[in-house]
């Protein structure tokens, strides 16, 4: 379970951001503080099961998200593809930015341990990196290290003899918890394992997922029938005019060429485990025909290429949602309105926020300019605003941190009227 994730000098972000998922007025007569929000044994903290990020356009969503990503692939990659760290990108509109270190932090819940994890990357180089368990009000690190340079990695008492041997196994570019995981270290294959497989990160552009995803398509063609009915269900219960969906397979011959150029391609896409497959799914999409009394007297199926394309991404992303509820997952959505109707994005919330649907407190993060969503059944305390400032530095602040709110405040109106800023100044015409 992510509790926070702090990143400074990232892209438009040149001062920290501070992202949490800790309830910030846990009081059970709070707003939807039953639904929307679970208590975990182990942080002894409320959380919020789903988090909404709004903001004008270039304002620096989509830089959170990236981050994000970036962060994790950094994790995950670091020790074979020791590029990744290019991902790092410090902000570039201040002089004394580009200088500076791109500083990660991510505070996380794995088999009842609190694990607070931060590295700092400039240019091709790890600068910092420290792990560290908390136990109630302390905080016993296991590792730290003050340079790229592996004798500036010094070790717990309690780990020294373990993994003192492995420092000299760290190049400038890798993080020690990559060479840790290598040598099958349980902490570091705990927390490398953690971010490879319970995180899905979805942007218009890419899809990064964990080594638990499955396409739509090959759980509807491979999976056991309970998988199969929900995923159907998730879509006929989306009022897209499907009532069946079938699926079949087709194997592509090998193709030595192909897959040079796909190994070659996993360079520059991190974070995917298979780039590319020999398998192709043909999929079929059957509708009902109705006579002119209105009786339904067949069907009829189509292919993909004719559905829309709001349709489309929601079958596309219908298995990470199922996938995340059934593993207790985190899914991250950059833009999730893209294409789709105000009520669709409210039922992925939904969906997400339910006790039934979401038993496994699975984490939903979402950027968006749906802001009807301010007027749903969502805790001031979910919403995140993200705006820029004069020098083009964006900021990220949590709702529930300006006056003058309270759960009978109308929200919507007060974001129209630039109570909150993270709006478009326009000029008058």
């Amino acid at each position: 379970m992510l509790i926070n994730f702090h990143v400074k000098n990232f892209k438009s972000f040149k001062n920290q951001l501070k992202f949490t998922t800790e309830v910030i007025n846990p009081h059970p007569s709070s707003e939807f503080f039953g639904l929307n929000t679970f208590y975990n044994d182990i942080t002894g903290t409320n959380h919020v099961k789903s988090s909404l990020i709004l903001g004008k356009n270039a304002g620096g969503k989509s830089n959170f998200i990236k981050s994000i990503q970036a962060f994790i692939a950094i994790i995950i990659n670091s020790f074979e593809r020791n590029t990744i760290i290019g991902m790092a990108q410090p902000h570039r509109l201040c002089e004394s930015s580009i200088k500076s270190p791109v500083e990660f932090e991510a505070t996380f819940v794995i088999n009842s341990k609190i694990y607070r994890y931060s590295f700092t990357v400039q240019g091709n180089k790890i600068k910092e990196e420290t792990l560290s368990i908390i136990k109630g009000k302390t905080e016993n690190i296991i590792f730290t290290r003050s340079s790229s340079k592996y004798e500036k990695i010094s070790i717990s008492k309690s780990f020294k003899d373990s993994l003192t041997p492995l420092k000299v196994h760290t190049k400038r570019s890798v993080l020690f918890l990559s060479v840790l995981n290598q040598f099958n270290i349980d902490f570091a294959m705990n927390i490398v394992n953690y971010f490879s497989e319970n995180f899905i990160v979805i942007t218009p552009n890419q899809q990064v997922h964990g080594k638990k995803f499955r396409s739509t398509q090959e759980i509807l063609s491979k999976g056991n029938i309970n998988e199969k009915n929900r995923i159907k269900d998730f879509i006929r219960e989306s009022d897209f005019g499907i009532q069946d969906i079938h699926v079949t397979e087709e194997k592509m011959p090998d193709d030595e060429s192909l897959t040079k150029f796909l190994d070659a391609l996993k360079e520059f896409i991190p974070n995917v485990d298979e780039v590319g497959t020999n398998t192709i799914y043909n999929t079929t999409y059957s509708h009902n025909v109705i006579d002119d009394n209105g009786t339904i007297i067949s069907s009829k199926s189509f292919n993909e290429n004719l559905l829309s394309s709001g349709t489309r991404k929601f079958v596309e992303i219908a298995s990470s949602i199922y996938l995340t509820l059934e593993n207790g997952g985190t899914l991250i959505l950059d833009e999730v309105e893209n294409n789709l109707h105000h009520i669709l994005v409210k039922r992925i919330f939904e969906y997400f926020n339910s006790i039934h649907f979401n038993p496994k407190n699975a984490q939903l993060i979402a950027t968006t300019h749906d802001l009807l969503m301010l007027d749903e059944d969502i805790r001031n305390d979910q919403i995140w605003l993200v705006d820029k400032d004069q020098s083009n530095s964006s900021h990220l602040k949590n709702l529930k941190t300006f006056p003058n709110i309270n759960k009978r405040s109308n929200t919507l109106k007060m974001y129209l009227l630039g109570s909150f800023r993270s709006i478009p100044e326009l000029s008058d015409l």
